[in-house]
């Protein structure tokens, strides 16, 4: 557990457990934040593997696209997803995939900086060497990687992209910095419906399995504390603070130590 992040409280409007969430660092690689990205992701994969009715010479690849390095992050990173727009455009590519999701990944190297997409494709078979054409053709790159999976293991091979814990934590920053505005996780084709579709994940408390999570003060949310001649007033309805929607997204991290409100 990261000591020098910034926490926030939360406690269980139902039960009063309480517990702690990061608050968001602004570095989008930052492991502690990321927690939450990761779960919400893996949530919106598992879904997507249960939903779709793969088609009968069908199946799940994982395909990596690189183009050269450069010196430039941002400029590299545009190039790539701009490259990525033109291959969806192709006609061999829309005879082939039906739909997948990407992650883009950015490392640091000797010779500038080495930005890839980790895609997930729900295709039929599609000839490394036509694919490898047609990259080359809307890229500069020279090849590509893909190879079949089952479907277990597309979230395990996607999410372990979304964030870089080997890069330094400055990084890390630049990297966020220059990805703002970039999506590191996003679907397309046939699974854009579907993920568009998929409820937001709820993260219900480990004592009461409730979902109401709240910060501030204490007694003036937490339903035990009102006086019990409105609580047995069957017209009462507690009105939601403003910030409600803010306040339900932050999410209780399970590694640090609850705590019961007395």
């Amino acid at each position: 557990m990261d000591d020098q992040h910034a926490w926030n409280t939360v406690f269980c409007e139902h039960c009063g457990l309480t517990l702690q969430v990061p608050v968001y660092c602004k570095n989008r690689f930052c492991p502690v934040c990321g927690n939450h990205r990761s779960r919400v992701i893996r949530h919106k994969i598992d879904v997507l593997i249960h939903t779709i009715q793969l088609r009968k010479f069908d199946s799940f690849k994982f395909l990596t696209l690189t183009i050269k390095n450069q010196p430039d992050i941002q400029n590299m990173t545009d190039e790539l997803i701009t490259a990525f727009r033109r291959l969806r455009q192709r006609a061999l590519w829309k005879k082939y995939v039906r739909g997948g999701c990407s992650v883009i990944e950015a490392k640091p190297g000797e010779d500038g900086w080495h930005v890839h997409l980790h895609i997930i494709l729900e295709s039929g078979y599609f000839p490394v060497k036509d694919l490898t054409t047609l990259w080359k053709q809307v890229s500069t790159g020279q090849g590509v990687f893909i190879k079949k999976i089952h479907g277990s293991q597309v979230i395990g091979y996607i999410t372990k992209y979304l964030t870089q814990e080997k890069a330094t934590e400055k990084e890390q920053k630049k990297m966020s910095q220059c990805l703002i505005g970039r999506r590191l996780f996003q679907p397309f084709g046939s699974w854009f419906a579907i993920v568009k579709a998929i409820p937001r994940l709820k993260f219900p408390c480990p004592a009461c399995n409730k979902n109401h999570w709240f910060f501030g003060n204490h007694d003036q949310w937490f339903r035990s504390s009102l006086p019990q001649s409105i609580l047995d007033d069957a017209s009462y309805e507690r009105a939601p603070p403003k910030s409600i929607s803010r306040q339900r997204s932050l999410i209780p991290e399970m590694g640090r130590t609850p705590t019961i409100h007395d």
